[in-house]
């Protein structure tokens, strides 16, 4: 139906299956006699299974829209395109509860309404609403200016449709944003807040620093997220697809959810695993935020990471890009998966940071003040190939799980080669020294007394190899720090240890004697005086 001749049309009108219906620019839309108080100029309209309705009018003064089925199981799925604009005074208020509205004017939505996403009775992705453009051109300064309120899921583009987008104005609330289709959208809002899931697949994107909100983003396989912005900021990464770094941009990932910093724990719904791809020659990352985040994509963005906070997870050899690595707090985490080799630079921070997991590291490290060795998941090895450097200030965490157990299973394990281990940690004072800090494990392999340990036997772990050699040990230049095992009150007065064994570093536990020891020793030594005595009376 073209009603473009002019005319006047009598509200309500129902447009059903595959039908279309035209509103041209010189047709007058009557509304009912009876709208009062919150219906005063408000217009109902849906459509099902494929029905159409254009307008390229602009609507009168005060008109409100619901488009959809607000509660049912007929949420309808219509096309609602409105191709002309409206003011701030023609089209106040817009409700979209179901079906399809496309946006064929940057301004078809008024100048600042805003689009309420809606209750349609369903509450799933699949019922959702969608917004798409009816026009190409509708991106830059013919962004859709408009604020969206995101009560309910809503999705941003569809199959089939090509035409690019840009919403300009800011997206509030905590519902599901979904973005599908081929259409490449641009999202600018200057303070967005939306705190719900962000599911993307096809082109996105994000050109401002907040254009994410507070979302969770997870990328399809065919995602393709361009950050454009200086220091944008995100709250969540997870799945595949391809992010593109712009010259510069700093991209945050603040995770939410504290997890286990051990870097083989298994994944979990609290651990983020982004396993796609992050380019960008000069675009970096920074890792905040007390959860874990792995990266497991062979990525190149080339401007370097920055571990601020929490656990960032490495599950591939490139995974961090072809940049320098800083960690820089006391609860900062660079951990490596088994099998991974990890050969980018690594610096601390004046925070320090904590090396972790049971992988390779082939840079040359140096470790601190504040720095830490931390091999998991606990027992385990960490294995350097370019040597080793033990300086003031560091340390050494040396969990035991079992005390007659081999190194790296029975008990943590540091295996250095490539070049030397060198200590260059001094005696001057115990801010000088390089700190081991022994813990003892229970049976569960948690914190707790030692299975198995007995304080009358002697033992001797090798917490350290060292292929190539071992420069500048002196046990005077360590701080052996025993507290957190928790048998050290029950030792029956034997003492730790650390010592050089060939080109290795040994904890050893020197038992004393039992009574019945030095009873048999004071026997013994009785009757070697008694023979002595003997052999000079025979004399």
């Amino acid at each position: 139906i073209d009603l473009t001749k002019g005319g006047t049309i009598a509200y309500p009108v129902t447009f059903g299956t595959s039908s279309a219906v035209v509103i041209g620019s010189n047709v007058t839309f009557t509304l009912p006699s009876d709208n009062t108080a919150n219906n005063a100029g408000r217009l109902y309209l849906a459509g099902i299974s494929g029905g159409r309705l254009e307008f390229d009018a602009a609507f009168a003064t005060g008109t409100k829209i619901d488009f959809g089925f607000p509660s049912g199981n007929n949420v309808g799925s219509g096309v609602l395109d409105l191709r002309a604009a409206n003011t701030a005074a023609t089209l106040v208020e817009f409700s979209l509860h179901s079906g399809t509205l496309a946006l064929g004017h940057k301004d078809a939505l008024g100048i600042t309404s805003s689009l309420q996403i809606d209750d349609n009775g369903q509450h799933d992705y699949q019922h959702a609403p969608r917004l798409v453009a009816s026009v190409a051109g509708l991106t830059g300064a013919n962004s859709i200016p408009n604020p969206i309120s995101l009560n309910f899921p809503l999705i941003l583009g569809q199959a089939g449709n090509s035409n690019a987008f840009g919403l300009s104005g800011n997206i509030i609330g905590s519902g599901t944003l979904l973005k599908e289709g081929p259409a490449a959208v641009t999202l600018s809002g200057a303070t967005s807040t939306f705190a719900g899931n962000f599911f993307i697949s096809g082109p996105l994107t994000l050109a401002s620093n907040t254009a994410a909100g507070f979302s969770q983003l997870t990328l399809n396989s065919d995602a393709v997220v361009g950050f454009t912005s200086a220091a944008p900021h995100i709250y969540a990464l997870n799945g595949s697809g391809t992010i593109n770094l712009s010259a510069g941009t700093a991209l945050t990932v603040e995770t939410a959810n504290y997890v286990n910093p051990d870097a083989d724990a298994p994944s979990s719904p609290d651990v983020q695993h982004f396993s796609g791809t992050i380019t960008g020659a000069t675009g970096s990352l920074i890792k905040t935020g007390p959860a874990t985040l792995e990266l497991a994509g062979a990525n190149t963005y080339g401007g370097g990471t920055t571990i601020n906070h929490g656990t960032l997870l490495v599950g591939a050899n490139s995974a961090l890009g072809t940049g320098n690595i800083i960690l820089n707090g006391s609860d900062a985490f660079l951990g490596v998966r088994p099998g991974v080799t990890f050969t980018n630079s690594i610096a601390f921070g004046s925070a320090g940071g904590v090396l972790t997991g049971n992988g390779t590291f082939a840079s040359a490290v140096t470790v601190g003040t504040n720095a830490t060795l931390s091999p998991g998941n606990s027992p385990g090895t960490l294995t350097f190939t370019n040597g080793l450097t033990l300086a003031p200030g560091g340390t050494f965490f040396v969990d035991v799980l079992d005390p007659t157990g081999t190194p790296g299973t029975g008990y943590d394990l540091l295996s250095v080669s490539g070049a030397l281990l060198n200590v260059t940690a001094t005696n001057t004072s115990a801010a000088t020294r390089f700190n081991l800090a022994l813990n003892s494990l229970d049976a569960n392999g948690s914190a707790g007394p030692l299975t198995g340990f007995d304080f009358t036997t002697n033992y001797s772990w090798t917490v350290i190899t060292s292929a190539a050699g071992l420069s500048g040990f002196a046990a005077n230049k360590f701080t052996l720090n025993v507290s957190s095992f928790t048998n050290y009150n029950s030792l029956g007065g034997g003492t730790f240890s650390l010592a050089q064994s060939g080109n290795n570093l040994v904890v050893n536990f020197t038992a004393v004697p039992e009574p019945s020891t030095y009873a048999l020793l004071v026997v013994g030594l009785g009757a070697l005086v008694l023979a002595a005595r003997r052999h000079r009376r025979r004399r």
